[in-house]
């Protein structure tokens, strides 16, 4: 898979044929009954079934056998918690079921909610099939097959909230191409308002990514490595990077070694680095910067704030760096690569 990470809730679904998707298999409109059987030793305070959004709540006390009813009418994505002294244990799967009558067998095992079957629900076997479909799509890097296969997909599950996320694995793909998001905008567009409004929906993120084309730096309040709250004063006639990152991210770290390297063919080139991390910690974050002594101008965001950088621009993947003029006009492309930030602006 790429080596960027996404801080939204992305999830990948399978392909198969027509006449076996997961929206034809259950037509009745009498909600979504999830029938639980627990085989484990494990006594727990008691067991909860929730929606992903965490709307709906099923409380029960430690029982083998019980069902949870939700009026949910389409495939959706559900939530098995156990509750031990206070604190919840989540299933190790994600755990995607249809409307209907499906059927769940489960045990409890080193903290976690394991699951072992579900039946009379195949979204919950597609959503796996589905990563190594992706994964083959990767590895023969073809773009056009790719994004094929995640439209088609979408239009599989335009009624139900499969098609969001499947939509966000589309955007996190072609975040850089304008002309690919408008295709996946208009379809979203068409949908209710409750799948595309929904928590795990791209829409307002993409439209974001489509409609921004200001971004004035010195407009927000962020943290320097003082610690002082300071809007940045932004330098005539300079181009800034602005590298979008925060102190666990991996593929982050790695970037930055690459930038350390470069960093006086930037100043060459009359380019700023300019870091904002979306980090809670301030410790975290300073000590990372004087640890590997990164000196170039680094940030971080308020959290939480109202207004920050990375809300603004819609960034939810990481890194992501985006080029910007002194009077705040953005480059029409982003990069979650800092090689290609290199070729196309320090290298030609």
């Amino acid at each position: 898979m790429k080596n960027f990470i996404l801080i939204i809730l992305v999830f990948f679904f399978i392909s198969c044929k027509k006449e076996d998707t997961l929206s034809s298999i259950s037509t009745e409109n009498n909600g979504t009954q999830i029938d639980v059987e627990i085989t484990s030793d494990t006594k727990a305070d008691s067991i909860i079934v929730t929606d992903i959004e965490y709307k709906n709540w099923k409380s029960f006390p430690d029982q083998p056998q019980f069902t949870a009813q939700f009026d949910t009418n389409v495939p959706h994505q559900y939530i098995i918690a156990f509750y031990l002294n206070g604190k919840p244990y989540t299933n190790d799967k994600e755990l995607w079921l249809n409307n209907g009558n499906p059927k769940v067998k489960l045990h409890f095992k080193d903290k976690k909610v394991v699951i072992d079957t579900v039946a009379n629900s195949l979204i919950y076997y597609e959503y796996f099939s589905f990563i190594k479909k992706l994964d083959s799509l990767d590895t023969d890097n073809d773009s056009i097959s790719r994004n094929k296969y995640l439209l088609n997909k979408i239009e599989e599950h335009f009624n139900d909230s499969f098609s969001n996320l499947v939509a966000a694995n589309y955007l996190g793909y072609n975040r850089s191409n304008s002309k690919n998001l408008k295709i996946l905008l208009s379809k979203i567009e068409k949908q209710s308002s409750d799948i595309k409004n929904s928590n795990s929906s791209v829409y307002t993120q993409l439209k974001q990514l489509l409609t921004t084309k200001k971004f004035n730096l010195s407009e927000y309040s962020l943290i320097n490595t003082n610690g002082d709250t300071i809007k940045p004063i932004v330098k005539q006639d300079k181009l800034y990077l602005i590298d979008f990152w925060f102190v666990r991210c991996l593929p982050c770290a790695a970037d930055h070694k690459l930038i350390q390297q470069r960093i006086n063919d930037f100043k060459k080139h009359n380019i700023e680095v300019v870091g904002i991390a979306k980090e809670n910690s301030f410790k975290s974050w300073d000590n990372y910067l004087k640890k590997h002594n990164y000196n170039w101008t680094n940030y971080k965001e308020m959290i939480p704030f109202k207004t920050n950088p990375s809300d603004s621009l819609g960034i939810d993947v990481y890194p992501t760096y985006v080029i910007v003029n002194s009077k705040g006009e953005v480059a029409s492309k982003r990069y979650n690569y800092v090689k290609d930030v290199f070729e196309d602006y320090l290298d030609k």
